[in-house]
């Protein structure tokens, strides 16, 4: 895919949509032909982030706990996990510049697994989980139906599993209810718009 718009500009909704690539951010060509400083910096501008090779940005933030860096893949893991905060906190602007190649840049494909590291209702805990899409996703959640039913058991897993009960609690609720009941049942809606909310201030916090 190419993050280049018909203005020349990083799109970066698009990006963020398809951000975990075959090769992770530490190799998207995307994230590469924005890095404009020189490596090695000491003290870089966190909020922004992309300009910066991604051992200087580890680094810092590794500083800052009081903490040694990782090396190797290890370093590359974390600048996965890093990416998805950093990007949340500081989304890449589009008049971003950089070395953008129209004929290179944000060219990936799926990875074998078949997926794009985007949150879908099922998912279990892994390296490269999607929270910020699990959020996204609840935050935005759909009315329970007799044709979504399944979907939603799914979802109330994957809260389970990566270990965010408090948000997932109401949806569990508003699945049972829902399985007694039927559609139309009032505590069904009251549940559904809390798990909603109870997503939207965990997404919140995390942006701030």
């Amino acid at each position: 895919m190419n993050y280049i718009d018909n203005n020349k500009k990083f799109n970066h909704a698009k990006w963020q949509r398809d951000q975990i690539l075959n090769e992770g951010p530490y190799n998207d060509p995307a994230l590469k032909s924005l890095r404009l400083r020189i490596p090695g910096e000491e003290f870089p501008d966190v909020s922004k982030w992309w300009e910066y090779e991604p051992e200087d940005i580890i680094r810092y933030v590794y500083w800052h706990q009081g903490q040694l860096p990782p090396t190797g893949p290890k370093m590359e893991k974390e600048w996965d996990n890093l990416v998805k905060q950093l990007h949340v906190k500081y989304p890449i602007p589009a008049d971003a510049e950089g070395h953008l190649d129209m004929s290179t840049v944000g060219e990936s494909a799926v990875n074998e697994a078949g997926g794009t590291g985007v949150f879908e209702p099922g998912d279990m805990y892994s390296d490269d989980f999607d929270y910020v899409g699990m959020l996204e996703w609840g935050a935005n959640a759909p009315d329970i139906t007799f044709d979504n039913i399944g979907t939603m058991r799914d979802a109330s897993e994957s809260f389970t599993d990566v270990n965010y009960h408090r948000e997932g609690a109401d949806l569990g609720n508003a699945i049972e209810w829902f399985e007694d009941t039927g559609p139309g049942e009032p505590r069904v809606e009251d549940f559904m718009k809390r798990f909603r909310a109870a997503c939207a201030k965990t997404l919140e916090d995390i942006k701030r």
